[in-house]
This record gives C-alpha cells, sequence and structure tokens, in this order.
C-alpha cells in the first residue's frame, strides 16, 4: 500500500510520520507473518496496532484475520481500547478509497459501516457487530475472562446456540491480541496452543496470536532493533523523556508511608500517582494525602473497587486529568494499587511508589511523563531492613545499580531498555494447567449443557499462582433479605438472579480471608444469598455462611458501607447503594412490590412470600416484581414462503463463504444445507403449530402460534430426516444450526411416530460430530456453523427488508 502513511495519518490524527516499526508491523501483517510477541516501551503506540492491522486487512484480505480480538484484563482498559476502535470505525468511513476496500469484503458491505465495533465485558451486551456478518472486518474488545471462555466453548452467559457460534468465530479467522500479556501468562499460553491446534483446518484461515508488551522477554520478541524509530522526532521525544528515580529508606512501615505523603504533597508537581500493594494502604494513604493537601481531587483506584465505583472514577475529573498530555491547572493525585499499572493510558508527572518487583514497577515507571511533554520525578520507598522475598530483593539491587554519582537514576524507556531488569527481578509464572485434546471434545460438545464431567475454564485462563490467595465477590441489593427468607423457594431464587443477574459493576471482589474478617463484624444473622461455584443460590447467613472460596455474596444494603469505594462492616449513610438497575446499556430493568405500566414494563419473574406462621395476623404476604424494559415492536412480519427462505438461504450461505476465501467443496455444502436447513418445517405437526399453512408450507409465519403443540419437536431433527443421503457436513450444519446436535438430541425431539429410526438418526448425528470434529478441528466445525448461522440470520434479515417490495407479494 504505497499510501499507507497517508492513511495512517487520517486514521489516528497525528500530523507526522508513522514510527517505522508501526510500517514494518504492516508489512509482515500483509504478508500473513504474525509476531509473536511485539515488545515495545510504554508510550511507544501499542494501541496503534488496530489501524495497522485494518490497514493490512484493506490491503491483503486473503492474508490478514477479519477480525482483530483485543483481549485485556481491566475494565478501564476495555473502555479505553474500545474507545479507540470506535475512533477509527469512524474515520475510516472518511477516507472513500479506504471505505470502498473493506465494504466489498462484507455481504452487507458499507450500509452498517464497514468495521464493527463491540465491547465484550460482564456488564455490557454484546451489540453483535462483531459476529452478525463474519465476513464483514471487525474488532472486538474484552476480558480475559469473557473472551477466553467464549474460545473454549464455555461463553459466560452465553447459550447453547451461542456457545459453539463464539468459539468458532474467535477461535478461526481472528488475531487474537493479548495486551499487557505479561499480566496475563496463563491465556497466553492458551492461546498460543489454541493458534498451533487450528493451523490444518481445510479451506479456514486459522487464528493467529499477537502478544503486546513493555516487558516481555524472550527470544521471539519483535522488533530486534528500535535504532530506526529513534530517529523519528515523536518517538525520541517518548523514548529519552526525562524520568528521574530516587530511592528513599525509612524505618518501619508507618514512616515510609509518611515519608509517601511528604513526597506527594510537596510543591511542584501537577499530577501526582502514588502506587502501594494494599488496597487497605492505599485507602489510608489517599485519606492523609487529602487532609495534606486540603483538596478534593484525591482519588482512589484499587481492584477492590465495586465495578460501579471504578466507572464513575474513570468518568472523574481526576482521572481525566491524567489521560492528558499536558498537567491541569489544578493539581491533582491519584492512589493506586496495580489495577492502575498496565494499559491504563494515563501520564503523572510525579510517581511514588513502595518497592515491588521488577515487572510492577517497570509499568509504574511507564506511566510516568508517558508523552514526554513534561518532566518527571519518581520515587520508590522501601525498609530498611532487606526484603526477605528473592524478586524483590533483586529489583532493589537493580534500582541501586541504575544509580549514578548524584544518588539518582534515569529511568526513561531508553535507559531501561539498555539495562534491562535481570530475570531473578521478575515472579515466577503461575502454574497453567495443560490445554488437551479431551478437554476440548467435552466443552465443545454444547449441547449437552452443563454436566459433572465439564470442569470450569477458569484454570485454564488465569492459571495459579503458589500461595495466590482465594477471591470472593459481594453485591448489595435492597431485595436480598427478602429472597433469603424461609418462604422463598430455591427455584424462585436461582430463578431471579437468572433473569436479574448481578452484572458486573455490582460486584466487589476482595480476598476471601479478608471479606471473612469484615463480615465477621457484621450485625450477627444477617440473611443474604451464596451463589457457589457451581451457580447454585442458597440462602445463608453472613455468620454461617460456609465456604465461600470464589463464591459471591448478595448482601442486604445494609450490611456494611463503602469507603473509599471498598467494603466495610461499619454501616454509614443509609448502607450500600444498590445499582443493579444501573446497567449502563440498554437492558433496562428495575425490581418493585408493585406492578408497573404494562406498556413500558414486561415482568420477568414473580415470587410471592407468604409471612411465617408465627407472624401476627395483620401481616400482609409481599410480592417481588422483576420487569425488563419492554423491547420496541418491530414491524409485522410478512408470511414467508419456505421454498423462497431455503433458496435464499442457501444462497446467502454460499456467498458468504465464497467471500471468506472456503474451499469450493465447503461453499457447496453450505449452499445444499441452505437448501436443506428447514425442510422439517413442512411437516404438518410444525405447520400446525405454528399457524401455517399445510398446503404450500410456510417458513416464518405471523404471530407466535402455539409452541406447547410441538411438544419438542425439532424442525431440525426432521430436516435431517428428509434429507437422504447427502454430504456429511452439510447434514451437520442443517442439524446444528439451532444448537443441539453437539454431540446430541434430546428424546423431546424425535419425530414420535417414528421412535426407532429417530433413535438411530440421533446416533449417526453424534456419530457425524464425532467425524467432522476430527477432520476440521474443533474451532474449524464450529466456525463453519457460525458461518452457516450468520448466514440465516443474514438471509432472514435481508426477507424482512424485502416485505414491503411489490415483488414480495
Amino acid at each position: 500500500m504505497e499510501n499507507f502513511a497517508s492513511y495512517f495519518r487520517q486514521l489516528t490524527g497525528i500530523s507526522g510520520e508513522p514510527f517505522p516499526w508501526q510500517a514494518k508491523l504492516f508489512e509482515r501483517l500483509k504478508s500473513g507473518d504474525v509476531p509473536r510477541v511485539v515488545t515495545l516501551p510504554t508510550g511507544m503506540g501499542k494501541t496503534s496496532v488496530m489501524t495497522v492491522w485494518l490497514l493490512a486487512l484493506a490491503e491483503a484480505p486473503d492474508a490478514v484475520p477479519r477480525r482483530l480480538i483485543w483481549v485485556v484484563n481491566r475494565r478501564v482498559v476495555v473502555d479505553q481500547a474500545t474507545d479507540e476502535a470506535r475512533n477509527l470505525a469512524q474515520r475510516v468511513e472518511q477516507i472513500p478509497e479506504l471505505r470502498q476496500s473493506l465494504a466489498a469484503l462484507s455481504i452487507i458491505g458499507a450500509s452498517q459501516g464497514v468495521l464493527g465495533v463491540s465491547t465484550l465485558r460482564g456488564q455490557l451486551a454484546d451489540n453483535r457487530e462483531w459476529s452478525r456478518d463474519p465476513s464483514r472486518p471487525a474488532i472486538a474488545v474484552g476480558t480475559v475472562d469473557i473472551i477466553g471462555s467464549r474460545l473454549l466453548f464455555s461463553g459466560y452467559g452465553d447459550g447453547p446456540w451461542y456457545r459453539p457460534y463464539h468459539a468458532g468465530l474467535l477461535g478461526q479467522d481472528a488475531l487474537l491480541v493479548n495486551d499487557e500479556a505479561h499480566l496475563t501468562p496463563a491465556f497466553s499460553t492458551l492461546i498460543d496452543t489454541v493458534a498451533a491446534w487450528t493451523t490444518n483446518s481445510p479451506g479456514i484461515k486459522p487464528v493467529r496470536s499477537l502478544k503486546l508488551s513493555a516487558t516481555l522477554a524472550g527470544s521471539d520478541r519483535w522488533p530486534e532493533s528500535l535504532d530506526e524509530d529513534k530517529e523519528q522526532p515523536e518517538f525520541r521525544k517518548r523514548f529519552s523523556a526525562h524520568k528521574r528515580l530516587r530511592l528513599h529508606t525509612c524505618a518501619d512501615r508507618a514512616r515510609m508511608h509518611k515519608k509517601m505523603v511528604e513526597l506527594a504533597a510537596a510543591d511542584g508537581a501537577g499530577r501526582t500517582l502514588v502506587f502501594v500493594q494494599s488496597p487497605e494502604d492505599a485507602a489510608a494513604i489517599r485519606t492523609q494525602i487529602a487532609k495534606a493537601v486540603k483538596s478534593e481531587l484525591v482519588e482512589l483506584l484499587t481492584g477492590t473497587l465495586r465495578g460501579y465505583e471504578r466507572d464513575r472514577l474513570a468518568e472523574g475529573p481526576v482521572f481525566q486529568a491524567f489521560q492528558q498530555k499536558t498537567p491541569p491547572e489544578q493539581r491533582c493525585w491519584l492512589v493506586a494499587t496495580s489495577a492502575g499499572e498496565a494499559g491504563v493510558n494515563i501520564s503523572a508527572d510525579r510517581l511514588i511508589s513502595d518497592l515491588d518487583t521488577a515487572d510492577h514497577l517497570l509499568q509504574r515507571f511507564g506511566r510516568l511523563n508517558r508523552f514526554g511533554e513534561t518532566s518527571g520525578e519518581a520515587h520508590v520507598v522501601h525498609l530498611e531492613k532487606p526484603p526477605k522475598e528473592p524478586e524483590r530483593l533483586a529489583t532493589l539491587e537493580y534500582l541501586r545499580s541504575l544509580q549514578d554519582d548524584t544518588g539518582s537514576a534515569d529511568v526513561c524507556p531508553e535507559a531501561l531498555s539498555s539495562q534491562p531488569a535481570p530475570k531473578e527481578a521478575w515472579p515466577p509464572e503461575p502454574l497453567t494447567p495443560r490445554l488437551e485434546g479431551w478437554l476440548l471434545d467435552i466443552w465443545s460438545q454444547t449441547s449437552l449443557g452443563q454436566h459433572a464431567a465439564r470442569p470450569p475454564v477458569a484454570p485454564w485462563l488465569h492459571g495459579r499462582q503458589d500461595g495466590e490467595p482465594p477471591q470472593t465477590e459481594l453485591a448489595w441489593r435492597w431485595d436480598a433479605a427478602e429472597l433469603a427468607k424461609d418462604g422463598v423457594s430455591a427455584e424462585d431464587r436461582q430463578e431471579v438472579l437468572r433473569r436479574f443477574p448481578v452484572l458486573a459493576h455490582e460486584r466487589l471482589r476482595d480476598s476471601t480471608t479478608r471479606i471473612k474478617d469484615k463480615l465477621a463484624n457484621l450485625p450477627p444473622g444477617l440473611q443474604c444469598l451464596k451463589v457457589g461455584r457451581d451457580g447454585r443460590v442458597e440462602a445463608v447467613t453472613t455468620g454461617d455462611a460456609g465456604d465461600i472460596e470464589y463464591c459471591l455474596l448478595v448482601l442486604p444494603v445494609a450490611a456494611g458501607s463503602l469507603v473509599n469505594g471498598m467494603f466495610s462492616p461499619e454501616t454509614a449513610d443509609g448502607g450500600v447503594r444498590d445499582v443493579a438497575e444501573h446497567t449502563g446499556d440498554d437492558r433496562r430493568r428495575t425490581r418493585s412490590h408493585e406492578p408497573l405500566d404494562g406498556n413500558e414494563w414486561t415482568e420477568a419473574w414473580r415470587v410471592e412470600i407468604e409471612p411465617p406462621e408465627d407472624a401476627e395476623d395483620d401481616v400482609e404476604p409481599v410480592t417481588l416484581y422483576y420487569w425488563t424494559a419492554r423491547r420496541k415492536k418491530g414491524p409485522d412480519l410478512d408470511e414467508v414462503d419456505l421454498e423462497r427462505h431455503l433458496k435464499g438461504v442457501s444462497r446467502t450461505a454460499g456467498d458468504l463463504g465464497r467471500r471468506l476465501g472456503l474451499a469450493s467443496e465447503i461453499v457447496a455444502a453450505m449452499e445444499l444445507a441452505g437448501l436443506l436447513h428447514d425442510q422439517g418445517k413442512a411437516d404438518p405437526i410444525w405447520q400446525r403449530a405454528m399457524n401455517g399453512n399445510m398446503e404450500k408450507p410456510l417458513g416464518k409465519t405471523k404471530g407466535g402460534g402455539r409452541p406447547g403443540l410441538l411438544d419438542g419437536f425439532r424442525h431440525e431433527f426432521k430436516s435431517v430426516a428428509m434429507a437422504g443421503a447427502a454430504e456429511d457436513l452439510a447434514l451437520h450444519l442443517v442439524a446444528a444450526h439451532h444448537g443441539w446436535s453437539r454431540p446430541h438430541f434430546p428424546l423431546r425431539a424425535f419425530d414420535r411416530r417414528a421412535l426407532k429410526s429417530s433413535e438411530q438418526l440421533s446416533l449417526e448425528c453424534a456419530r457425524r460430530f464425532s467425524r467432522l470434529t476430527r477432520r476440521y478441528g474443533h474451532w474449524g466445525l464450529a466456525y463453519l456453523e457460525a458461518l452457516f448461522k450468520a448466514g440465516d440470520g443474514l438471509a432472514s434479515q435481508e426477507e424482512q427488508e424485502m416485505r414491503e417490495q411489490p415483488e414480495y407479494a
């Protein structure tokens, strides 16, 4: 692409030339050569990998993955990366030539924008821009938990239809970018393994993995040299940004914290960033700094903050000031634990830190004078007594080795890259289980649902560090105590939390030990709900909750309070604010003791609580209502002729396969599956139940029909029975297009008029699933299913758009 530099400037908004490493990465990507590890100093534009990928895709769509999946392990960073992707999507619309090239890749063209952008994290609903049309270039930004669970056929919040769909689109024809990969070594190992296992699927582009980090070492790191980049003025300014470090020794921890407060309150710096390891220490130091400087512009960022407070912090004036290149008019302070280190796009003028291992300190130094616009001063405060941990001791010796005759050290990226920290200053990698083929065999059998032989995927996403404390989550709801009463059934509790789930912004996570200590100081016997590791909901009390490791406790709002955003057993100001209804997206929901206006709300669930037997006679039963916003009613759909629908899906699925460069035999199978997939709807059972037409079968009908008359009958199972002899892949796509046949169909799906042949057909569906998994791989088969499902959906969408055209009647 001759215009790479010009396009890059337009897409990023920079005025100068791209960095040389960005131009080199463009050349590598468009040739299909993806580096395993990209190691760059903090502040050198790692998020521009999104732009480089998009330009490479426009230049060489046959060699470059269609989707970029950006994975980070911090909610704040997910939102920042999403903003970068959305800005990119907006700017590409203003470049006609580039827009035209990218629009040609998608079967929907540019009608919905040429670049889809989706955010995949616990609180936000998936807008499906990344997945509705797999031929459309797209960026999905998400957390390790959401992306990783979906990659392993176990998507948190996904049902049996979506689990293989998401696994297929993440595990094929995608570039998995693991940002700040040194923080998630287990996930890095996982995506390397997945990439190695998806390279041999015939006719399908494999998944590729790319790790981004400022600190990863190894022989496969890229770029090998930054000599050319150093000649570029903007790169040089950031690479050699002024950052001077001084070490301070204190006799004990109290004096150490006092020294940190003194340094933070000193004149000179516009933005002061303080790092400590303990959330309790961070909260105490934040209070002391606010008192010393007599300012409200002192904020706290820890991993133990509830999601709601963490999101409000990111939107506030202090955090916004740290995101600017230059200091604000008013001084401000941010006190953080490691939650503020990596990937967070903030810059300080003064940095104060306790002693930690080299990986943490290097990330913290990267938040100081990040863009080379100011003068940065760094301070590391430590105890006189040498640290017991060998990694911290090695880090301290390393920092001392950097000092010059003045007693200070240069910690700019250039100086640190020329004298890197020794291996002894880094913590050992966590223990990580191996990804075995038999595990994928179990996880990929998504139609079976949750069962005892299906292990949770979390250990493969995060690993386990020796000595790492177990975690517990808390949430607060005003209805928790009522749901915990004896008059509520276990089924009702389970259903409430299924239909009104505890979202990420409601949750506070901390070590189980600290949570237990604080719960012990609450008034005894407070009723609450406990969601176990297996998802089972039970009523407990705060003093007798049993094993709560890796569990969620839903507490009444009067159970303690939030001080500096963190859980305190002392109740103040009415307790903890219930934020369950602040969803932050279009999933509006509410709860009440009375019925609500039916025009705005739809009742999702109702719980009726009878008073206890020893209650006074005038005590009335209590009813809890759970509501979701009524969906906007779309236009009434006309009836769709079955034959027209089958031909439309065949055409769309084939077009999708060709645009994605699939082998001709795969495209043929998708087209055949389109002609076969809904033939079972012609059966009188389906037509009668769905208000169809017995003489000229319909593929889609008006109204909801009477689904109860189906009695479990699955039209796709019947479609396979009607297909006769056909190629394995086509038959499986037919069988699996509603989430079944991975590997089974339930007994109720059988044709009750032919039970014996149905049993044989179901066994053959399972055998076919096994054969095709061996042929295409776990992710390859799921990918082909996803493409066919997408083709079905896109064809149905086209039918809806055509309904008002005269020739459609």
